[in-house]
């Protein structure tokens, strides 16, 4: 395909989702046409997929616009454990002697909530692992609420604000081919 304008050479010459007088005066079938190029050759955005519950959670890569790849898959047997079963004693009551007298009491964290903290705290650390090293550039989030929680918590400011976007179900269930039709069709 022969085209008028000046089509960058090298991926850095392009800069996706930044301003660029030469793609803004490109026909938008030239537009596209540099974009398949450049995916085809390799060049695509570094994307990782978060799929998460409170027991397990598998981080997809995007291969290409269509596929995804298993990357990482994390398993947390003591979300399946009841409270009992997770503490050898039973849950103690707190108490405070109040100004004048009274006791107040004050609310426990519940063990299933801790173990949920710690288990979005493991999955928050292999991720900024990712982004310290530069694996990915971006980040899509299929977490369902009150775990989604436990992980914005976990994950440092940097990483937050590469989260494109997010997809409040647990998805953990279905196959890498079902989950991408959850998403947006570009990433």
């Amino acid at each position: 395909m022969q085209f008028d304008h000046d089509i960058p050479k090298q991926p850095e010459e392009l800069a996706f989702g930044q301003h660029d007088s030469r793609v803004a005066q490109m026909p938008i079938l030239q537009v596209a046409w540099v974009y398949i190029q450049y995916s085809s050759r390799g060049f695509m955005r570094k994307i990782w997929i978060v799929v998460a519950n409170n027991s397990q959670a598998i981080i997809y890569r995007a291969e290409n616009v269509n596929t995804l790849i298993e990357h990482k898959v994390f398993e947390h047997k003591e979300s399946h454990l009841t409270d009992s079963d997770l503490i050898a004693d039973r849950q103690g009551r707190q108490t405070h002697r109040g100004i004048y007298g009274t006791d107040t009491f004050q609310e426990q964290t519940t063990t299933k909530a801790k173990e949920s903290s710690a288990f979005a705290r493991q999955i928050a650390s292999f991720i900024e692992e990712g982004f310290n090293s530069g694996a990915f550039e971006r980040i899509y989030l299929v977490v369902k609420s009150p775990f989604l929680g436990f992980l914005h918590q976990s994950l440092s400011s940097n990483v937050n604000k590469l989260i494109e976007k997010e997809i409040h179900k647990d998805l953990t269930h279905l196959e890498a081919k079902k989950i991408r039709e959850y998403l947006p069709p570009v990433l």
